[in-house]
Parts: structure tokens; sequence; C-alpha cells
């Protein structure tokens, strides 16, 4: 599962994600983006979607049964481990706002 979510930078989309993770082997999989968080997403970056941020930190959240504050810290860890240039500033920043939409 590592592997495939390391995709988050928009990669791949949700339904591949959710098509992906059925031949995993998962079962009732649910990735819901909240509604109300894409339109004021869009609004901060028009050109870039945040939906796979929102998704795949919701999906941290329901799986690993993390709060928000946990969620946080394990992408933090994950993807980041102190060092920003792993996977760059943008995703980070990208982070940060899919982060916000949940407060």
């Amino acid at each position: 599962m590592n592997l495939y979510s390391g995709c988050i930078s928009g990669a791949i989309s949700i339904k591949t994600y959710e098509e992906y993770l059925k031949d995993a082997g998962f079962i009732d999989i649910q990735i819901i983006p909240k509604d109300e968080s894409k339109e004021f997403i869009r609004e901060w970056q028009p050109n870039y979607d945040l939906e796979n941020y929102i998704s795949y930190i919701q999906l941290v959240m329901n799986s690993r049964e993390l709060s928000l504050e946990e969620a946080t810290q394990f992408i933090d860890q994950f993807f980041f481990s102190g060092d920003l240039l792993v996977y760059g500033t943008e995703t980070k920043n990208n982070f940060e706002l899919a982060i916000n939409s949940f407060k």
C-alpha cells in the first residue's frame, strides 16, 4: 500500500487508486472527498487539483484510525522525514492546504 500511496502527487486518479486497493485485497473501500472542500480549494489554486491530497488524508485517517493531527504526523514522517527536498515544497504546501480543509 505504501508504494501506491506514494503516487499522491497527482500521478493517479482516485478511481485508479481504489482499483489498486481492490487488487491488493482491500474490501469496502470508501474514499470520499468532502464536497464542501472541493470548491474552495479550487479557488486557492484553480490550476491544481487537491482532491487527491484530501482523499489520501481521509484514507490515512480511516484505514489507520487516526485523528487529523495523527494523520498529519504520519504524512510528515512518511513523505518528508524532516527533508522537504524528498518530495518538494510544492507537495508539502499542497498537503498543508488539504489538511487545512479538514479544520
